[in-house]
């Protein structure tokens, strides 16, 4: 029976994969370093940990072998959930915010044209 060192992994996928290793881990430890001073505000937790998914892929990438390729495309699948969770959520926040200023920004337009119109 074969193990998964036995087993060759294709090299159009062996190749990309060891080509970016080292992009993955730069980005991972970029992330890592931005997500420190954000601690303060407790979402650095989150830019930690996507770093340390990155820079986990990039080992995975760097061998490319049979067990490698699996986890490598784990760890990009995670890091990809947990960023599109947080693009949405920075979408719903971007909405709501825009929504509550133009209500603002209209009701103070509606109170001075109502004040001006009582002054008449």
């Amino acid at each position: 029976m074969a193990t998964p060192h036995d087993i060759a992994v294709d090299p159009a996928i062996a190749a990309p994969a060891a080509g970016m290793s080292g992009w993955l881990k730069f980005i991972g430890v970029l992330n890592i370093l931005i997500g420190i001073p954000y601690m303060i505000v407790l979402v650095g937790f989150l830019y930690i940990w996507l770093g340390v998914l990155l820079y986990q892929a990039g080992d995975a990438a760097s061998t490319a072998g049979a067990q490698d390729v699996p986890r490598l495309l784990n760890k990009l699948k995670t890091y990809f959930i947990i960023n599109g969770v947080l693009m949405l959520l920075g979408l719903l926040v971007f909405i709501l915010f825009f929504t509550v200023v133009g209500v603002g920004f209209f009701y103070g337009v509606f109170e001075s044209a109502m004040d001006s119109a009582t002054r008449v």
